[in-house]
């Protein structure tokens, strides 16, 4: 929900005023949405600490003679105005510590893929060679073999006679 600036500054300025009177724990609720809301609009934590010094300075104003009261009291709205950040700082390191974790899991499997790649590589590259050597190999024999073969057909075919006969 987004609420304007002066409904902001106004209903900060009453809760204060509420907390002085009645140190009641609705205040305290109250500043603690009204920081929430204050953040979600998109101010930073120096505006919210100026809201509350400008609700300060104008409760101050009207009643001087209760300032240790009022400094008191808006110590303890301060700290609920500001404590729901405790809770998204948790969450933010929270999120920063797994964004670390997951980082590191990741460059581990892509070390892992990179050694994996490269045994892959040097495996297809014996594969190639075997390939290789495989071809060559069955060249060879086939052309021995065929020599071979040849020789026995010729030597089967030749003329009968003197040599022949040896």
């Amino acid at each position: 929900m987004q609420i304007s600036d002066d409904v902001l500054h106004t209903s900060y300025q009453a809760a204060l005023a509420l907390f002085l009177a009645t140190e009641d724990e609705a205040a305290l609720t109250q500043a603690y949405e009204l920081g929430k809301l204050h953040l979600e609009a998109g101010h930073g934590i120096a505006e919210l600490v100026q809201l509350h010094h400008e609700a300060m300075e104008a409760l101050l104003g009207r009643n001087p003679e209760q300032r240790t009261r009022i400094l008191e009291c808006g110590q303890r709205l301060q700290g609920e105005l500001l404590s729901h950040l405790d809770g998204e700082l948790r969450r933010l390191r929270d999120y920063q510590t797994e964004q670390r974790l997951l980082n590191d899991r990741l460059r581990k499997q892509t070390q892992a893929l990179d050694q994996a790649n490269e045994a892959l590589r040097l495996a297809m590259a014996k594969a190639e060679e075997a390939a290789r050597a495989k071809a060559n190999f069955l060249a060879n024999m086939s052309h021995e073999i065929r020599t071979h073969v040849l020789r026995r057909k010729r030597s089967r075919r030749a003329p009968s006679g003197p040599i022949a006969d040896r």
